[in-house]
């Protein structure tokens, strides 16, 4: 059987090449994904405008049929304080007047305008509608003296400064500090903090006071105050434990007292509990 040669395979007509599609580099899943994305923050786009239009209705609501309404005209406003500031001067701090829409008041604003005086601890607030306001200030109130590099202030139990009163003067003196004081602000210094303690404690029981009446403490040293009596006893107190050590202090006072005996000096710097006195003997 003779050989055939193979015959070359003809082309169909119109048959086309057809180049292979390369990969999408967003896969279905991703369209999908930022689809959703889409819809989220339309539909975050449209809520958003909705509720600042719904808040700005309210709002409008409230300014036509309270705020703007005549019957919530304050008529009838009660301030007082509890110490020496008069109520034409708490009138003026708080810039509230009869007239003045009752419910357009905003508490926090007025609290925060009123505590500005350094006068002024706290303020309580009450709205009674549909006229009333009560106002009641509570003062700082003055524990003892402060010396400063460049004045004399009073100071708070908190540790506020305050302008000096006439009346403060047989309030205890607190010196040694290095520190320039303004009205109104926090006296942040530990040592004067533990001289207010000892105030504190002193002023806090009969005993305590009945005893250990101070005239100065001088907060200058790092390990105690040295504090002085009005009966003219020198004490040096430790930061530490001072309830305790302020205690046997007006134990070893009363104990001298009852004796007949005079202590010119009382160490309480110890660890021990025994309180050391150098004694003079008294005048007859």
């Amino acid at each position: 059987m003779a050989n055939r040669r193979d015959k070359p395979k003809r082309k169909k007509r119109g048959a086309q090449y057809v180049r292979p599609r390369k990969p999408s580099r967003f896969s279905r899943e991703n369209v999908i994904w930022h689809r959703v994305v889409t819809v989220v923050a339309l539909l975050a786009l449209l809520l958003g405008g909705g509720g600042f239009l719904l808040l700005r209705g309210v709002r409008e609501v409230r300014r036509v049929l309270l705020e703007g309404n005549s019957r919530y005209e304050l008529r009838h406003f009660e301030i007082s304080g509890d110490g020496s500031m008069s109520e034409e001067r708490l009138r003026a701090l708080s810039g509230i007047c009869e007239g003045t829409n009752l419910l357009s008041i905003r508490f926090d604003v007025l609290e925060r305008r009123m505590e500005r005086n350094s006068l002024v601890e706290s303020v309580h607030l009450e709205r009674h509608l549909p006229d009333t306001l009560v106002v009641r200030v509570k003062e700082r109130v003055p524990v003892a003296r402060i010396e400063g590099i460049d004045s004399t202030y009073c100071i708070d139990r908190f540790g506020v400064a305050l302008p000096l009163f006439r009346s403060a003067t047989s309030l205890p003196l607190i010196k040694g500090t290095k520190a320039r004081f303004r009205r109104g602000e926090l006296v942040n210094d530990a040592r004067v903090g533990t001289a207010l303690k000892i105030i504190a404690l002193c002023n806090s029981t009969v005993t305590l006071g009945r005893y250990l009446s101070i005239e100065s403490l001088d907060v200058r040293y790092s390990d105690y105050v040295l504090a002085r009596l009005k009966n003219g006893v020198w004490v040096k107190i430790p930061p530490r434990s001072l309830r305790t050590k302020l205690r046997d202090l007006a134990t070893s006072v009363k104990l001298a007292t009852e004796q007949g005996r005079s202590p010119t000096t009382i160490d309480l710097t110890p660890d021990r509990p025994a309180v050391f006195v150098r004694e003079t003997a008294s005048s007859e």
